[in-house]
């Protein structure tokens, strides 16, 4: 599995804490653009199952089950930031590819879908400037 993902859509979620006393749930928002990392903290709970320590835009720290990690991402609400830099080179293939071809329609949707990526990619690096 890959260690550092980009969130495409925006969400919430619900981590649990596992500081002293009471078990509660904090709920963390998610915008898109940002990124985590997978960290090598992991916990087990028995009944639940592994939780894996997460770092979020490189200051928020936060266990996540597992299974939840993986619904996420079944549900394209995060990726790898490999795969996303894969769909932003292949955008550019096919709007480079377009041009060659004048083909205005299929041009501008791969323009579209272009920037549509890059703005995911290159969102946080532009609120750190």
């Amino acid at each position: 599995m890959q260690s550092s993902f980009v969130v495409k859509r925006s969400f919430q979620h619900g981590a649990d804490c596992f500081c002293t006393g009471e078990q509660h749930t904090n709920i963390i928002q998610l915008q898109k653009g940002d990124r985590f990392e997978l960290t090598n903290e992991r916990k087990y709970v028995e009944h639940l199952g592994w939780y894996f320590q997460i770092t979020i835009n490189e200051s928020y720290h936060v266990y996540i089950l597992l299974s939840d990690l993986q619904k996420i991402y079944e549900h394209s609400l995060i990726c790898s930031l490999l795969d996303l830099e894969l769909e932003i080179n292949y955008y550019e293939y096919k709007v480079d590819h377009a041009l060659e071809n004048k083909e205005k329609e299929i041009f501008d949707y791969y323009v579209q879908q272009l920037e549509k990526a890059r703005s995911i990619l290159y969102k946080r690096a532009a609120k750190q400037i």
